[in-house]
């Protein structure tokens, strides 16, 4: 049955619809003071980051793969309910068309029954007719209810299986693109899966079928095939016509596509930072900016639509041309020969005006056909890339207790592209507290993005008990607690316990550990904008500690919004064992009074590289780059004690 879904979609191929190659966009940095112009004199505006499907671009999937991707969700292996009604709705599309053809003679028999002034024969006629169109309208509605849960039951499966993509991409793919872009696009591709699924099953292919259907009637019933032929030789005027108009309509498509993404991207990036653009007076220039790709898609959206018109208007000259011709072909056989009736004119008639209603909705559909290979085309690669990016990371590397770490001529990009790390190389022993410091920028947070997996390794080995970490997160290896970590728009309950079933009890403990007196039912807002930058990271310091222990414990920079009595009360809940067991901990801080002096190991960076390890006394007596970093924080007068 899979292989007939095949088919029946591929008939799109057969009227010119090959997947079109995805616009090009240029990248632009982003600023909140930008030039608001970049669309003046016609010229393409850019994204702030990378479109959502830029990087993948050498691997576009074909028209193929998106199809044999609607295949596969719409008939799933194993889903007997869900074959079935895919045969049901195929077993009432054909009984729809079959009665489609019938109905036009029985009309004729109506009409040839007043003609001869035979009433009941008329009566009987017209109750056929009737029915026809009765059992007609019964097998289009009773297809349509089959098709409705065969869609959004296989809707539902792509937008989870590529949300589930989504998140097994890496973190450096997402740093690439705006998260408003990214939505849009799956937004897109979400709504262009139901489109082919649609329309290619239950529109392109059965107007070919009816077409079929209606050439084959002409010719039993009249005896000629000059009534088929004109049919068709109407039907490829009006698909090669409507191929046309679609195609150069479609480059206005595209842009727009484009255009929307960008849109909506430049609105969340806009009004994510809009504290930003309060505060340094870019209002007006944000407006300008946004103003500015509305503009262009009103241009292209104008010129889409005069396209548009062109096609509808050529349309339907050609089927009137092709009914004209048919309807003076049966004129004229009804004045030469007897046997052609009044009614046989009405059958031809009313049969080329049936095969209207469909070929009506060729250019429509042809079009959203071909914008939905786009649409989906982007997350069908997003699905592809977590694939592979799943098929490369094989974690077999259990950790039960802390291990030892080792980094091992590391060397790094952040996001994949600016260097991070350089050859760096430092342990950090088994269930004992190392502490990472250095300048801003000089590789420590990297190294702890390698460690979760957040980030890939360029050059080198990160070990754990001497075995290849895992390039790939795993919240039952690592616990992180980060600087900048956001929140979801939900309650202070949900945030905190998201990745476990902490009860609201061992919430609210939590939560007293850290000395956060917050209501478990209050919402914090779009990344935790109602609460303060303090506050933030004590609700994440209380996520660490209702998740199960994991043997490696990662701060970076957890408690930096914190004063130094709240931050003793959050490192101490943070560093106590759990169920017995002390982990592995790695620190990346900045207040070094707090951490550094009572920590087993100090690792000292700089511009990337490792340039000295040992104690804090070690450190002090025999790097010039630490003690430098100790008495620049000395001098600040920071008061903090040792937690560790």
């Amino acid at each position: 049955m899979r292989q007939l879904l095949h088919l029946v979609v591929g008939s799109c191929l057969a009227a010119g619809l090959a997947l079109p190659r995805l616009p090009r966009v240029p990248r632009r940095r982003r600023a909140v003071n930008r030039n608001s112009a970049a669309l003046r004199g016609g010229a393409e505006p850019a994204p702030a980051v990378k479109p959502f499907s830029a990087e993948l671009k050498p691997q576009r999937a074909s028209a193929k793969d998106v199809f044999a991707t609607a295949a596969r969700h719409a008939w799933p292996k194993g889903d007997w309910p869900q074959h079935a009604l895919v045969v049901a709705a195929v077993a009432f599309l054909v009984g729809q068309k079959l009665l489609n053809v019938r109905v036009p003679f029985l009309l004729s028999r109506v009409v040839d029954a007043l003609q001869a002034s035979e009433a009941d024969k008329a009566s009987q006629a017209a109750a056929a007719y009737v029915l026809g169109r009765v059992l007609t309208s019964a097998c289009g509605e009773l297809r349509s209810l089959c098709f409705a849960r065969v869609s959004f039951g296989s809707g539902r499966r792509f937008a989870r299986s590529t949300f589930a993509s989504l998140h097994a991409l890496p973190s450096s793919w997402h740093a690439k693109r705006a998260t408003g872009d990214v939505a849009v696009a799956f937004s897109r591709g979400d709504r262009g899966f139901r489109s082919l699924l649609g329309l290619a099953a239950f529109t392109v292919g059965p107007t070919f079928l009816e077409l079929a259907l209606t050439a084959s009637a002409l010719k039993r019933r009249f005896g000629t095939s000059r009534y088929s032929l004109i049919a068709l030789a109407t039907f490829c005027a009006y698909a090669l016509w409507t191929a046309v108009l679609v195609d150069v309509r479609l480059a206005r498509r595209r842009r727009l596509a484009a255009l929307d993404r960008m849109r909506g991207a430049a609105l969340v990036d806009s009004l994510s930072n809009h504290e930003a653009v309060k505060t340094s007076g870019a209002t007006n220039e944000e407006v300008a900016r946004f103003d500015s790709i509305l503009r262009e898609t009103q241009r292209v959206s104008l010129g889409s639509q005069a396209l548009g018109s062109l096609l509808n208007t050529g349309q339907v000259l050609i089927f009137s041309s092709g009914l004209l011709a048919s309807l003076k072909l049966a004129l004229r056989s009804h004045f030469k020969d007897p046997s052609f009736s009044v009614g046989d004119v009405v059958a031809v008639n009313a049969l080329l005006l049936q095969l209207a209603q469909p070929m009506n909705y060729l250019g429509y559909t042809v079009s959203e056909i071909r914008q939905g290979l786009v649409d989906v085309d982007a997350v069908v690669q997003a699905s592809k890339a977590a694939s592979a990016e799943a098929a490369s990371n094989v974690d077999d590397l259990t950790v039960e207790k802390p291990p030892a770490i080792s980094f091992e001529s590391v060397s790094a990009r952040r996001d994949g592209e600016i260097p991070a790390l350089d050859n760096a190389s430092f342990e950090a022993p088994a269930g004992r507290v190392t502490v990472l410091c250095g300048a801003s920028g000089s590789g420590k947070s990297t190294a702890l993005r390698l460690l979760s997996g957040l980030d890939s390794v360029t050059e080198g080995l990160v070990k754990m008990d001497g075995a290849r970490a895992p390039a790939r997160p795993d919240a039952t290896r690592c616990t992180v607690v980060a600087q900048d970590g956001t929140l979801f728009d939900e309650t202070v309950a949900f945030n905190v316990r998201v990745g476990s079933s902490a009860s609201d009890s061992e919430v609210a403990a939590a939560l007293a550990r850290v000395g956060l007196d917050l209501s478990l039912e209050a919402r914090v807002g779009e990344r935790g904008a109602r609460l303060s930058g303090g506050e933030r990271q004590r609700v994440l310091a209380a996520r660490a500690l209702v998740r199960p222990p994991a043997p490696v414990l990662l701060l970076d920079e957890a408690t930096s919004a914190l004063d130094a009595g709240t931050e003793r009360r959050v490192l101490d809940a943070l560093l106590a064992p759990k169920n017995g067991m002390k982990p592995t901990t790695l620190i990346v801080a900045h207040r070094l009074r707090a951490v550094a002096p009572a920590a087993d190991r100090v690792v000292v960076f700089d511009n990337g590289s490792v340039v000295a390890t040992g104690t804090h006394d070690e450190l002090l007596a025999s790097s010039s780059v630490y003690g430098e970093l100790w008495r620049a924080k000395e001098s600040l007068k920071a008061d903090a004690t040792s937690v560790v």
